[in-house]
C-alpha cells in the first residue's frame, strides 16, 4: 500500500513539472489601473483579441487585433509580435483575453491580461 501510495506521489510530481516546463512565458491578471500603468511602457505590445468587428467600434489606443476566435491564432500571434517584449491582451470582459494569454504564455511569452477586460476599464 505504501508503494502504490510512493509511486502516485511520485506520477503527481513529474506530472506538475512537466506542466511548470511546458512554456517558458507568463501570465499576470491585472486590474484596470495596473494595465494602465503597463501601457506607458513603450515596449509593450498591446494585443485586442475581440473580433475585427468589436475591433473597428473602438479598441485602446495603438492596439492591434488579434482574433482570439479564428483558426490561426498562434500562427498570426508568432508572426506578428516579438517574444523579446511583453504582451498585454485584453478583451471585452476578460475571459477570451485569458485563453489568449495562456496559449502566448505556452508560446513562450511574457504576457499581462486586462482580468475584467474593457468592462472593467470604464467602469
Amino acid at each position: 500500500m505504501k508503494r502504490s501510495i510512493y509511486i502516485l506521489v511520485a506520477m503527481l510530481a513529474v506530472a506538475v513539472a512537466s506542466c511548470n516546463l511546458s512554456g517558458s512565458g507568463s501570465v499576470q491578471s491585472l486590474d484596470s489601473y495596473a494595465f494602465k500603468s503597463l501601457m506607458k511602457n513603450s515596449e509593450v505590445q498591446l494585443v485586442d483579441v475581440r473580433t475585427p468587428k468589436e475591433f473597428a467600434k473602438g479598441s485602446l489606443e495603438n492596439a492591434i487585433n488579434i482574433d482570439i476566435n479564428v483558426d490561426g491564432f498562434s500562427e498570426r500571434a508568432a508572426q506578428t509580435l516579438s517574444k523579446d517584449r511583453p504582451v498585454a491582451v485584453f478583451c471585452h470582459s476578460g475571459q477570451r483575453s485569458k485563453i489568449a494569454a495562456d496559449i502566448l504564455s505556452d508560446m513562450g511569452f511574457e504576457v499581462f491580461n486586462l482580468a475584467d477586460g474593457l468592462v472593467g476599464w470604464q467602469d
